[in-house]
Formats: C-alpha cells, sequence, structure tokens
C-alpha cells in the first residue's frame, strides 16, 4: 500500500469491497447473539409446554387453512413444531452463523439464516412481534443479494457488491431513521414536539442500563437539546445517507454515534446494532482502506438482471409504509394488491418507528404465585431487572403486553390470572400479574 494518504488502486470512493465485507461480518454476529438468545428461551416460551405452544397454534391454523396454510404463514415449523425441532432452528441457526462469519458459502447460508429466523418469528407471535426482529428480517434478505458468490472464504476480501443491493441496503437505512422520527411528530405526542421527552424516556423505556440513572439526572436544558439533535439526526440528516462521498460520511457518523448512545441508556435487543451494521455501507473503500486490507476488485455479485426485478418489488412494497407515515395510503390495481398480501408473510419490507407516543410513568410488574393450598400466602417475582447487552428476556416483554391496554391500565384491585401449567407448573397453581399498586388486593381478587 503506496502510504496512507490515497486508496490504493484497486479500492476507491466507488467500491465497496470492505464495506460490504464489515457488513456481512457485523450482521453474521447479530444473527448469532439473536438465535443463542432465542435458543435458551424457546422451550419455555412456545414449546409444547411453553407459555404459547406452537403446536397448538400450528394445529388451529392447519384445521382453518388447510393447503392454504404453507403460504399464510411460511415456517418450517409445520413439518415439525416440537421442543427438538425448535432447539434445533435455534441452534442450528447458531452454527450458520459461525459458517457465515467464516465466509463459508455466504449466500447459501444466509439464505437458511433468514430462512430459520422466519420460520421462528412466524409461529413466536408476540414473543418476536417487536421491530428488531422483523428488521432483522429485511436486513438478513437484502444481505443474500450483497453477499459474494462463492463457496470458500477469501481474504483479504475483494467482491464488491452490485450498485442496485447497496441502494436498496442504503434506503432501507434511509426508512429506518426517516421513520422514527416522523412518527414522533406525527403522534401529535406533547413530550415530542415539547423536547421534553428525554426527561421521562430514562426513566420509563422498558429496559434501561445502568448508565440510565445517571442520563435521567442531567439537566432539563441537556435533555432538551439532546431531544432537538435527535430529530436532527433522524429527519434532515437522513437524506445524506442517499447522497455521494464525502456527503454521506456525514450520516454515517451521526447514526452511529446515536445508535451507540441509545445502546448505553437502554436495551433494544439488536435494534441498534443492525443500525449500525446498515451505516457501514454508507463508508466507501476509501475510508476504509487505511485500516483493513482489500485485495484486487473482482466482479462476484448477483448479475444486474435478478437485482433489478427484486428492486423494483422492494422499492414498489416499500412506499406504502412511508406513505402511511402521514395517514395517507396507496391505492394499487387488485392484481397487486394480492401479490403484496401474498409477500406479506414474509416480512420482506416493513415499517418502522420506535416511541411514536412517549411513556411518561413506570408501573413496575410483578408476578405473584399463588397455592391454593395455602390462605393467602403470597410469594412476590418480579420481572427481571433491567440490563444491557443486545439481547432481551422474551418473556419480560410478553408479561407487560398481556395487561389490557398496557401496564398503565391496571388498577388497584385488578389483576390477570394466568394458569401456571402453561409454563409447567402444578396445575393447582396460578400466577397474577399486577402492578405494586394492586399487590395488596390480590387475595381479595382470588377469593
Amino acid at each position: 500500500m503506496a502510504g496512507w494518504g490515497l486508496a490504493p488502486p484497486h479500492l476507491s470512493s466507488t467500491t465497496y469491497v470492505i464495506s460490504d465485507w464489515l457488513f456481512l461480518r457485523a450482521l453474521g454476529v447479530i444473527y448469532f447473539a439473536a438465535f443463542i438468545s432465542l435458543g435458551v428461551q424457546v422451550k419455555g416460551l412456545i414449546g409444547r409446554h411453553g407459555i404459547l405452544p406452537a403446536v397448538i397454534f400450528l394445529n388451529d391454523l392447519k384445521t382453518v387453512l388447510r393447503r392454504a396454510r404453507f403460504v399464510a404463514l411460511p415456517t418450517l415449523c409445520w413439518f415439525n413444531a416440537g421442543d427438538g425441532f425448535l432447539r434445533f432452528l435455534c441452534w442450528g441457526g447458531a452454527a450458520l452463523s459461525i459458517l457465515f462469519i467464516a465466509g463459508v458459502a455466504p449466500v447459501l447460508t444466509l439464505t437458511l439464516l433468514w430462512a430459520c429466523y422466519l420460520s421462528l418469528l412466524n409461529v413466536s407471535r408476540v414473543f418476536l412481534g417487536y421491530q428488531w426482529d422483523v428488521l432483522l428480517l429485511e436486513t438478513g434478505f437484502l444481505a443474500i443479494w450483497l453477499a459474494p458468490l462463492e463457496l470458500l472464504p477469501h481474504w483479504p476480501p475483494h467482491a464488491a457488491p452490485h450498485p442496485i443491493a447497496l441502494w436498496l441496503a442504503r434506503w432501507l437505512l434511509f426508512r429506518l431513521m426517516f421513520s422514527s422520527g416522523v412518527v414522533k411528530l406525527r403522534s401529535g405526542d406533547e413530550t415530542w414536539r415539547t423536547l421534553t421527552a428525554l426527561t421521562h424516556h430514562y426513566e420509563t423505556q422498558p429496559l434501561p442500563t445502568r448508565l440510565a440513572w445517571l442520563a435521567h439526572q442531567l439537566p432539563a436544558w441537556m435533555h432538551k437539546v439532546s431531544c432537538a439533535l435527535m430529530f436532527l439526526i433522524e429527519l434532515p440528516v437522513a437524506f445524506l445517507m442517499l447522497a455521494p462521498p464525502p456527503v454521506c460520511y456525514v450520516a454515517g457518523v451521526l447514526t452511529i454515534a446515536l445508535m451507540l448512545l441509545i445502546m448505553a441508556t437502554g436495551n433494544y435487543c439488536f435494534f441498534n446494532l443492525l443500525a449500525i451494521a446498515l451505516s457501514l455501507l454508507v463508508f466507501d473503500d476509501g475510508v476504509w482502506h487505511r485500516v483493513l486490507p482489500g485485495s484486487a476488485v473482482e466482479s462476484s455479485s448477483w448479475p444486474w438482471w435478478a437485482l433489478l426485478p427484486l428492486a423494483a418489488v422492494l422499492l414498489v412494497l416499500s412506499i406504502r409504509p412511508v406513505v402511511y407515515l402521514f395517514d395517507r395510503d396507496v391505492g394499487w390495481p387488485r392484481s397487486l394488491e394480492r401479490f403484496f398480501a401474498w409477500l406479506e408473510p414474509f416480512h420482506l419490507v416493513s415499517g418502522y418507528g420506535l416511541f411514536a407516543v412517549m411513556t411518561t410513568t413506570r408501573p413496575e410488574i410483578v408476578v405473584v404465585r399463588v397455592a391454593r393450598g395455602l390462605s393467602h400466602e403470597l410469594v412476590v417475582h418480579r420481572i427481571s431487572r433491567p440490563a444491557a447487552g443486545t439481547c432481551a428476556t422474551r418473556a419480560d416483554a410478553a408479561w407487560s403486553q398481556s395487561v389490557p391496554g398496557g401496564a398503565a391500565a391496571v388498577h388497584p384491585g385488578r389483576a390477570l390470572p394466568v394458569p401456571l401449567h402453561q409454563c409447567g407448573r402444578a396445575p393447582q397453581d396460578w400466577c397474577m400479574v399486577a402492578t405494586r399498586a394492586t399487590q395488596d388486593v390480590l387475595p381479595s381478587a382470588l377469593a
């Protein structure tokens, strides 16, 4: 490499060899974390004796949909929904992630990873019904078309992604950021419009980290400045992602900085990591060559005739979520509507936007186990405490969603009984979901 000031002749501001390589490895790590996290929970969540057994759900659908079930709900679990197969999908996905990170048959391993996660998402329902889960599927599907057409790993990286696939990834990143800003303003929430939302956010978010407490202590003016900077990054700066270098670098740096700050103060599973991974694609090889090597660029990407129809379908599918942000809809011909409806269960394109309405209170959810043979003897188990990381305990979020209208809708004297035999406990035991305000009245609620 002739010095550090200029990119070598085979890497330039028009190639994205290293960027693509970094993005794919980052995605592999995220897939690995996602499958490992779910693997240790899947039996209790959707196993045969879990909270929401997948086998019962699929049997009910089979009775209603018959042969149409394979299209209405694409999942490998139609062939086997037992505990062993569910764990096989999780741990098999983790093994495939390692092979993918190593560079073994990237297109094949990415396709299998996407199919495994799609299979689990479609039978897990509420447990995998979050924006980071559908974002992983959409990003994973695009990665198939960004991956090099090779079987064995190659170092230094040499395969440049096709510009069409690259722009589809940038379009996803733009939609993700722009939608996040628009939904906050369009919701009519007063805290966002007055820039006071962050005075509540660090305390009331689902899974705050230890640093969130420190952030919550910042003065009100600093919360307002932070909120304004967030809107700046999510709205006007988002358009810079579609600009050529070096303008797009600004969007990439600011987006990564915002995601790191969010990760430091709250656990949103791998949502922020996916945004960071996508942001890597706005930096060309003229940036990365300073820290990573690259060999002569070779064409091992998908051909344009395969990518062009794909891009057309994905762009048309993504128009509706963007238009929905402004309370509008797009009227497509009936044939197209049927085609889009057929594609919907595959989650190729989704809408995004977290915290459209800021939560200003934080009711504490507790789980109370009551054995009927004991008179008013309560054992209170708190939902696991918030912690930093890229994974979340899926049942925690599901418990809070099980309360009608959310946790804030629970009033004194009102609780939800859930039979604990669904969680593998004795049928005579019951689980009560309630806020702290209801703990004192639970015995009378059971009477």
